[in-house]
């Protein structure tokens, strides 16, 4: 991937010992510096990402010890209502070994806590009926809703997050390894990579200096649309600006089209507004 804008660029004249530099020299030169463009980018692109992933890794070590309540948490509410469905007939259907109902024994478990206990004597000792009507609700999702989650599922949800970490951990630190060793050889390429490329840099527009656009000076030369570079550089600006426009373009042709769809959602629900309203009417009608 050596490079030198010297040797490289086929000199067309020679005179007096002054080096003559032709359009046609420039672009040749473009075209060799493409692909070592696109190999540096290549190059620090991969350096981002793992420097990226790297920090990502080190998050999730650092969060290692309250990933697992979250998860559980998370899971636990997510899978509630599937779960009381699952343990209140699977209680119904299973027996203990002295013949009792799991639910039973269950309920049966609950009213003995303590706090069960506390909670019946507070709402023993409201005398309005409507409180209490709304305490004994209360209760009751605390008995068969809130309490089979919290005791059961919540604990399972818990060892299953500890797991995952555990996983997650171990993955973040091979990433976390191999990412530093891919970066240690990234890190003495990249300097050796543009040192090579500086020199034939030189000879392209600072704005300029990346794979695309060198691509497109070089391929507007070769397909005779550009003779020097000020009029290849025209074109490629003026096909960036094309670009621009027709992604702005789209846009708004999505947004007209997301209004449309919204326009005819309002439609319809007026037609259906209109029908219910003129049935009414009619039937109002035939009454009178």
């Amino acid at each position: 991937m050596e490079l030198d804008s010297t040797n490289e660029i086929n000199l067309s004249q020679q005179t007096e010992g002054v080096l003559q530099i032709t359009d046609a020299d420039v672009f040749q030169l473009y075209g060799r510096l493409v692909n070592p463009m696109k190999e540096l980018e290549n190059a620090c692109e991969r350096q981002q990402k793992q420097e990226e992933a790297i920090a990502e890794a080190k998050e999730t070590i650092g969060g290692c010890f309250i990933t697992p309540f979250i998860y559980a948490i998370g899971w636990t509410v997510a899978f509630a209502i599937p779960f009381l469905i699952v343990f209140w007939v699977a209680g119904n259907l299973v027996k203990l070994e002295d013949g009792v109902k799991f639910a039973s024994a269950y309920i049966n478990w609950y009213e003995d806590l303590p706090i069960s206990n506390m909670m019946v004597g507070w709402g023993t000792s409201i005398d309005s009926l409507l409180l209490k009507f709304i305490f004994l609700i209360l209760l009751g999702f605390v008995e068969f809703l809130l309490m089979p989650n919290v005791i059961v599922l919540l604990p399972i949800m818990f060892v299953v997050g500890v797991l995952v970490t555990i996983i997650g951990v171990i993955r973040a630190k091979c990433v976390i390894k191999s990412g530093k060793e891919e970066l240690v050889e990234l890190n003495q390429q990249i300097p050796i990579m543009i040192e090579q490329l500086s020199g034939p840099l030189s000879f392209v527009p600072p704005d300029y200096r990346y794979s695309e656009a060198i691509e497109y000076f070089f391929r507007s030369f070769c397909n005779q649309k550009a003779e020097t570079l000020k009029e290849a550089v025209i074109l490629y600006d003026n096909y960036v600006h094309q670009k621009k426009m027709e992604s702005a373009q789209e846009f708004l042709v999505q947004q007209q089209i997301l209004a449309l769809k919204e326009i005819e959602y309002q439609n319809i629900q007026l037609n259906n507004i209109h029908s219910k309203l003129s049935d009414i009417d009619s039937r109002l009608f035939w009454n009178l």
